[in-house]
């Protein structure tokens, strides 16, 4: 699985931090699990095509916001 930053690909990894505006990509086989800040998940399964459009994150849960575009594939939250 890889996080496209531009034109860059970086490989994922455990602990690796994602950002706003990457694109996540998985391969056949493959799965990722994004935990953020406040301990939500979300499963990007295989053959999918995920960007994190949006991250904003509060001790206020009001004032939490995120936005995923699914492009391709699936998504468990």
């Amino acid at each position: 699985a890889w996080a496209r930053r531009g034109s860059n690909a970086v490989a994922l990894a455990v602990g690796l931090i994602v950002r706003q505006s990457d694109r996540i990509e998985t391969e056949l086989s493959s799965k990722v699990m994004l935990i953020f800040n406040d301990g939500n998940s979300v499963v990007i399964t295989e053959r999918s095509v995920v960007e994190l459009s949006q991250f904003n994150f509060s001790d206020e849960i009001t004032k939490r916001n995120t936005l995923l575009h699914l492009m391709k594939g699936k998504v468990r939250s």
